[in-house]
């Protein structure tokens, strides 16, 4: 540099310092002359808004921030992107199922921070769903959650009730069960009465939300008696009584009778509070059991007894002491009646079949009156001796000649005079057809006779020639299923082998095949 330019160079030195001395005291605040910032004019394409105090370097890397959503204070860094910013308006939307009165749902919109700007610009995230508010019973959710009338749902909308179907808000469906209860009934009259019920199930009408439709009732079991010092009434609800006194133990016993397979309640009432009392009962054959039973602290105590399939038929009689006091109870008596049932076994077969016709429950060693319906209406009867259970066996053996169709049968115990169930058993058919000779010369009279059909029932005979030819013809059984038939060879006829079998027009069943040869 020449010794004459020297001067300017200082003097732009000196320019350069003013103005950096300039800048530095009016430091990142000051004011430009459009009301701009000294900041303002440092941003350069952020996409921040002006005067988030967002500070880049030349590489666009970050560096500090003064201010922001998303502008830690304390540090001068960008808040990371787990931080929320910014809630949005909650979104809504419709719960299904959509009926009447529907639910509606909603969920939180929130705007996290980028961690690369002070503005809240970085991502979106949703919250899960949750109930909000249900629409009005006479409206149902639209797009978007949003509540809209809907006419259909103003004849069977509803809020609540036990007919009200809360998810659609509309009656539930006629026949729907809403209710159960038990409803008792007095079984005696008179102290110690005793007691049944049964289950009474009310269903909707499907025109109410109340539970107010038809009922129905199972079958009415034994409930437990009242106790000696209650009367019942006619609502099935045990009372006190003051013309009931207990002066002694006593037991009860309900049902009063009922087949094997009976449960027989015998409570007692009376006893010794938290005493022992000994239960007899003494058999029809003269056999005497006994239980023990501790009373409860009113001196009462339950007692049952599950009858088998093979318990002892006839009366029994029932008491029980006190082992405190040594007093005897009332005896009471109870009885296993018959319950006589008849089977059969096959319940059908063709002619020939035996069946097995056996009888239980009936009354031991008692006289038994079998009765046999046939298919043409005619009745036969059979007696039987009952063993010692109440058992009995019969055969029924069918024959070539026995009567195709249906027959039916029961039994009366001759001792009660009680009619047994009736079984149906089926005689069927068993079609079949012969030849004979087996083969003849041509001039032979080959006899084709069929049995085992349907008796007075039309027969299609089928022949199938040596040539491959069918021809056919007809016959009606007769009433033991049977008919007759003849063919006759000439001179004329083809010789070779032939086949014959025949359809039972009545059942569709066909018979075997027979062959027979037509010899030169």
């Amino acid at each position: 540099m020449s010794k004459r330019a020297q001067p300017r160079t200082l003097v732009m030195a000196v320019v350069l310092v003013s103005a950096a001395a300039w800048l530095s005291a009016c430091g990142s605040n000051s004011s430009f002359p459009d009301g701009g910032s000294a900041t303002d004019a440092r941003i350069t394409d952020t996409g921040a808004p002006a005067g988030d105090g967002q500070q880049v370097s030349s590489d666009g890397s970050q560096q500090h921030c003064a201010k922001g959503p998303c502008c830690d204070p304390a540090s001068g860094t960008f808040r990371p992107a787990t931080v929320v910013c910014q809630q949005r308006a909650p979104e809504l939307r419709c719960q299904l199922p959509n009926g009447c009165g529907s639910m509606r749902q909603r969920r939180t919109v929130s705007q996290h921070c980028s961690s690369v700007a002070a503005i809240c610009d970085g991502a979106v995230s949703r919250g899960a769903w949750t109930d909000d508010t249900a629409c009005a019973s006479g409206q149902r959710c639209a797009g978007h959650g949003v509540c809209t009338s809907d006419p259909t749902c103003a004849a069977n909308s509803c809020t609540s009730g036990l007919c009200c179907d809360p998810a659609t808000k509309t009656f539930r469906p006629l026949g729907t069960p809403c209710s159960s209860t038990k409803e008792y009934t007095c079984g005696s009259t008179g102290c110690g009465a005793a007691r049944t019920w049964r289950d009474a199930t009310r269903s909707c009408s499907g025109a109410s939300a109340a539970c107010d439709g038809a009922a129905t009732y199972s079958p009415y079991a034994p409930a437990a008696s009242c106790s000696v010092t209650e009367t019942c009434s006619g609502s099935g609800v045990c009372a006190a009584n003051a013309v009931c006194k207990v002066t002694k133990p006593a037991v009860n016993v309900t049902p009063l009778q009922g087949p094997r397979g009976t449960l027989f309640n015998q409570p007692g009432f009376g006893f010794t509070p938290g005493g022992k009392a000994t239960l007899y009962f003494n058999y029809p054959g003269g056999k005497v059991t006994n239980a023990t039973k501790i009373a409860d602290a009113q001196g009462s105590f339950s007692h049952s007894w599950a009858t088998s399939p093979t318990a002892t038929m006839g009366t029994y009689s029932y008491w029980a002491i006190d082992a405190i006091t040594g007093t005897k109870s009332n005896t009471v008596q109870f009885k296993i009646t018959i319950d006589p049932r008849v089977t059969v076994a096959p319940n059908k077969g063709p002619r020939g079949t035996v069946f097995v016709e056996q009888g239980t429950d009936f009354t031991p060693g008692g006289q038994v009156t079998l009765l046999f319906s046939y298919p043409d209406g005619k009745q036969t009867t059979a007696t039987k001796i009952a063993d010692a259970a109440g058992g009995f066996a019969h055969n029924f053996v069918t024959g070539p000649k026995t009567l195709v169709g249906s027959y039916i049968y029961h039994a009366v115990d001759v001792t009660t005079g009680i009619k047994s169930n009736s079984v149906t058993l089926a005689v069927t058919i068993n079609p079949e057809v012969s030849v004979a000779p087996a083969s003849g010369p041509r001039g032979t009279v080959f006899a084709e006779p069929g049995a085992g059909f349907t008796p007075y029932g039309t027969v299609t005979l089928n022949f199938l020639y040596p040539s491959g030819k069918v021809t056919t013809a007809s016959k009606v059984a007769d009433a033991l299923g049977n008919y007759a038939h003849t063919f006759t060879t000439s001179t004329g006829t083809p010789t070779g082998t032939y086949t014959y079998w025949a359809m039972d027009d009545t059942t569709g069943i066909p018979s075997n095949k027979v062959s027979l040869v037509v010899l030169p």
